[in-house]
């Protein structure tokens, strides 16, 4: 009995954790509809556009200015209409005053869902995509280190 009990719990953990592994990757179907940026994330400093914040690590507080800091304020209101409509395999971006638009691919790599996204400029740009707590997730590279973080909710 006990080696019965055994395999049932090692076959309940099994189906659960390729349930978590399945439930991870995200389709094109996950990302219709129209996602408004939540917040946005650069060279470490956290754009949070629910609370109209900044937040600047300790660890680079001293590099940035009082002006520079002022600036990035000034920068929530205009990035607060920011959002990202999918429809398809198309994609639409609007980033404050600026909009583009383009097609992308999905695909896995390393055990990262990627989005290949290619806007009207015609140059294919390779980003992570995930969902985390019920928000999407993409990040941006540069040469294998992270750039940017865009966090959206869907509308």
């Amino acid at each position: 009995h006990l080696l019965m009990k055994k395999l049932f719990y090692l076959s309940l953990a099994l189906c659960f954790f390729t349930t978590l592994a399945s439930a991870q990757k995200v389709t094109q179907k996950d990302l219709q509809g129209v996602w408004a940026l939540q917040g946005l994330e650069s060279e470490g400093i956290y754009f949070d556009l629910v609370k109209e914040d900044v937040i600047i690590p300790d660890e680079i507080k001293g590099l940035v200015s009082a002006d520079d800091e002022a600036q990035m304020r000034m920068a929530i209101p205009v990035l607060k209409d920011s959002f990202m409509k999918i429809t398809d395999n198309k994609i639409e971006m609007n980033m404050g005053p600026d909009g583009d638009h383009g097609v992308f691919t999905l695909a896995t790599k390393d055990n990262k869902n990627m989005m290949t996204v290619t806007m009207s400029d015609g140059v294919p740009d390779d980003s992570e995509v995930f969902f985390k707590d019920k928000l999407l997730h993409i990040i941006n590279y540069v040469d294998g280190q992270k750039e940017s973080e865009l966090i959206y909710v869907k509308k």
